[in-house]
């Protein structure tokens, strides 16, 4: 999740590399409902990264490059929790993941 989303971690790996993401939040749906200890952040976004191999071996390219996008949930509950829930779609294939490939992250963290 705190990578290029539609791909597993280790899918493309660089000496050097550019990370961005592009996200659009929209407000949170059951704010008027008067729950106080639930929130609900829906989201879409955009991930690229460029990655870039000082000395490749023979036969891997020097550069690559690979995107996702996808919509997720981030949100809290009974106050000291947090989670996030993402739909990511690989844009780019690569050597184990298709284009179009889907994946679904589930992160939740407890702040004490």
């Amino acid at each position: 999740m705190e990578n290029v989303r539609g791909y597993l971690e280790s899918e493309a790996l660089g000496d050097n590399a550019v990370h961005g993401t592009v996200e659009l939040s929209f407000p949170d749906p059951l704010q008027k409902t008067g729950l106080k200890n639930f929130s609900l952040v829906p989201f879409v976004f955009y991930d690229i990264a460029y990655l870039k191999t000082i000395d490749p071996q023979a036969g891997q390219n020097s550069t690559s490059t690979i995107d996702g996008t996808g919509a997720g949930i981030r949100g809290s509950f009974m106050t000291n929790f947090e989670y996030e829930v993402d739909w990511a779609v690989a844009m780019q294939p690569t050597a184990r993941i298709p284009r179009d490939d889907e994946r679904i992250y589930f992160k939740v963290k407890a702040n004490l």
